[in-house]
């Protein structure tokens, strides 16, 4: 170290020692400030590449296009600018948008088609278990018709409130429009499907029970429409989960399921047997209760719902 100071003594005569150790101190203290500053840097960067990515990752927002990155510095105080998307990015997050919608309906269709299978056939078994009571029936094949009438029916209702719920925008109107045109196609559809079957199997035509197809249709119409409206609400909140959307099939049910059963003891004219009523009764209450079950297991296996958004 002396040897180092007397050349430095030699060389600049004018700098003394204490100066110069001034001088070697600044300069250490400067150093160690950059050193500080490269780490806040890309501490900065990295956190800047978070928020790109998680920008990136929003895909179902179109406000998103026109995201910006505003970071700070540690020297000014003002607000700079980036854009993170360019124009083939965005290109790209279409195409991406409209592969992911298209899946999501088709994993939409899919789960609500066997699950309508699953309540048809529960809610068959029950009505089978109820007609039991007085007694076990001869013949199954009528049975089978009313099965094939109801999975019909449950399918094609179901569907159409299905492919309501994969809608982001108008999701309330657009599922209590659907449930008010398709209740009567698929209640006509599930008929002929029904007494085709029961054709086909030999089964002899039902006899009359008195009601017009097309009050019933229309009943069950207004009564789908308000249960897709229902629960086309109650799914675009948190707090719709799977109660919330029983309570709203049971209202669904009880109060339209009510007004088809009083219609029929009232056309029938006459005394309509026990289990025969407490059947239609079963059918009516619970097909709108399992309906609103399925779409909220439908939105959630499909990830349609708020929450898992």
């Amino acid at each position: 170290m002396k040897p180092e100071l007397s050349q430095i003594d030699s060389k600049y005569p004018e700098i003394t020692k204490d100066r110069l150790v001034e001088i070697v101190l600044q300069q250490a203290s400067l150093i160690q400030n950059m050193q500080e500053r490269m780490v806040f840097i890309e501490r900065e960067l990295a956190r800047l590449r978070n928020q790109q990515q998680q920008h990136l990752q929003l895909k179902n927002t179109p406000d998103l296009q026109t995201n910006v990155i505003r970071p700070l510095t540690a020297q000014t105080t003002h607000q700079h600018t980036f854009p993170v998307e360019q124009t083939a990015a965005n290109v790209s997050q279409n195409e991406n948008e409209e592969e992911s919608t298209f899946l999501k309906v088709s994993k939409a269709i899919f789960h609500t088609s066997w699950m309508a299978f699953v309540l048809a056939l529960v809610i068959q078994i029950i009505l089978i278990g109820i007609v039991s009571i007085g007694g076990m029936p001869d013949n199954f094949k009528p049975f089978l018709a009313d099965f094939v009438n109801r999975l019909s029916w449950g399918f094609l209702v179901c569907i159409a409130l299905t492919v309501g719920t994969t809608a982001t925008k108008f999701r309330t109107p657009l599922m209590g429009l659907l449930g008010l045109l398709f209740a009567p196609v698929a209640f006509i559809a599930a008929r002929i499907l029904g007494s085709g079957t029961g054709q086909l199997l030999g089964v002899p035509p039902a006899p009359a029970d008195g009601t017009s197809p097309i009050i019933t249709g229309a009943i069950k119409s207004v009564q789908y429409g308000i249960l897709g409206t229902g629960l086309g609400f109650v799914s675009q909140y948190s707090w719709g989960r799977a109660l919330t959307h029983i309570g709203v099939g049971l209202f669904a049910g009880v109060v339209f399921g009510g007004a088809i059963l009083i219609y029929a003891l009232q056309a029938a004219g006459s005394a309509v047997p026990v289990l025969q009523v407490v059947g239609r009764a079963a059918n009516e209450l619970l097909f709108p209760i399992g309906c609103a079950l399925i779409m909220f297991l439908t939105q959630s296996f499909s990830r349609l719902l708020p929450s898992q958004r």
